[in-house]
């Protein structure tokens, strides 16, 4: 019962974090017009690449660490001491990185007030505790905590951002939701930590928590390259206005997208002890069942994005964003290689212990993505950079096939991996 209500309290979060970008978007999107909403991206792109790197894998590591010494309260507090000692510092070399950035690249050093603005969204991820509160098993106050600083920031954008001269605001409050929920649950992560909060962290403890973060690191380093790092990219090479348009679209997708995490995070259990148990059929029975739910539904969102596009751009972002149509159009291609992926590295893969496997896949696909999408963005623009994406998942999907048949068939010469 503790797991599926924590199940839920993710999925609510997660909703939350996607949904309310929904309501602020259409208002930012005409106040500010493409040009500066361009702007606001592409800083919001370079700080959650510092985020990737600030989390390390720590999103996973952590709570795996701190679950195993939940009794251990000195414990739990080195570790919580260690991983975010580590995080300041990654937050630290990030800003250093920005710095040199700005020297070295034109758009970068254009937007760097934007840039240092926008920086909030690192601060507050360092000392955003839902890690730890994961691995204590105690959700319910930092989800709610979470849900409404987004709802205050929301509230926020509405009051300050009045027109294209409220750009520094327009970034400022975007960046901040996870600062502004940082700080309202400082008391209970100290309240948590009870007596031992100023443990100094050991070299052992600071090594073994990288040690351990280093193989999630490289795939949430991997998934973020071909996901969020691609806004980032087209900056460096496409005006502003276009990075606008692709904006819009790459937000509205990935709205439509996270129907698929709740999901594969409420059958992951479920399908981890079936592959444990000694009832391929069974397993074999439950999977094809999910697997037909997720492809008829990555068939039903891809329809309706691409047939409602027209409608759903020029109703809530008006005539100014008509060339965003065409790009949604291009995105309404990824739920259906998602769908496939998502059951077969999740819910197939995992469970019977391909890890390696699939963070190889996710490794090569950022070089793909790194290999077509700066041609395709400077040839084609923001559609250009749609399609890269699709192609991308594409890839992943196809790749992801492939390994899990050979593997399979090295193992048992049948296709259903044991």
């Amino acid at each position: 019962m503790k797991i599926f209500e924590n199940v839920l309290l993710l999925a609510a979060v997660q909703f939350v974090s996607m949904a309310l970008p929904l309501l602020w978007l259409p208002y930012l999107a005409i106040t500010l017009g493409g040009d500066q909403l361009g702007r606001v991206a592409f800083a919001l792109s370079i700080c959650q690449i510092i985020v990737t790197v600030t989390d390390y894998g720590f999103n996973l590591s952590g709570p795996k660490a701190i679950a195993i010494h939940r009794e251990n309260p000195e414990k739990i507090a080195e570790i919580y001491g260690a991983i975010t000692f580590l995080r300041v510092i990654f937050a630290v070399a990030g800003l250093v990185f920005v710095l040199v950035a700005a020297w070295l690249f034109e758009s970068i050093g254009a937007n760097l007030p934007l840039i240092l603005v926008a920086y909030v969204m690192v601060i507050g991820n360092v000392i955003y505790p839902q890690w730890f509160f994961q691995g204590l098993e105690q959700l319910r106050a930092i989800s709610i905590i979470q849900v409404l600083a987004r709802l205050i920031i929301l509230c926020g954008i509405f009051v300050a951002v009045k027109g294209p001269d409220d750009i520094y605001w327009a970034a400022f409050l975007q960046a901040g939701g996870i600062l502004l929920g940082g700080l309202i649950a400082v008391p209970y992560t100290l309240k948590a930590l009870k007596d031992s909060s100023f443990i100094r962290p050991k070299f052992v403890t600071i090594r073994s928590q990288l040690k351990d973060g280093w193989h999630f690191f490289l795939s949430s380093a991997a998934v973020n390259i071909y996901t969020t790092s691609n806004t980032f990219i087209l900056g460096l090479i496409a005006e502003p206005l276009v990075v606008g348009y692709y904006f819009v679209a790459e937000k509205m997708i990935r709205a439509v997208l996270m129907i698929f995490s709740p999901i594969t995070s409420a059958i992951y259990p479920h399908v981890s002890r079936l592959a444990s148990a000694d009832d391929p059929e069974l397993f074999r029975k439950f999977i094809s069942k999910v697997i037909a739910l997720f492809i008829c539904l990555g068939i039903f969102l891809s329809a309706g994005v691409f047939l409602f596009a027209p409608l759903l751009i020029s109703s809530l972002l008006g005539t100014n964003y008509t060339a965003s149509i065409a790009v949604l159009q291009v995105f309404a291609l990824l739920p259906l290689p998602l769908s496939v992926s998502s059951v077969l590295g999740t819910l197939i893969m995992l469970p019977f212990g391909q890890q390696k496997d699939v963070s190889r896949v996710l490794l090569a696909a950022a070089v793909v993505d790194l290999a077509i999408f700066i041609p395709a963005t400077y040839f084609f623009g923001a559609i250009g950079a749609a399609g890269a994406n699709v192609a991308v998942e594409s890839f992943v999907t196809l790749a992801l096939i492939t390994v899990w048949y050979y593997a399979a068939r090295d193992r048992l010469r049948v296709g259903y991996p044991r």
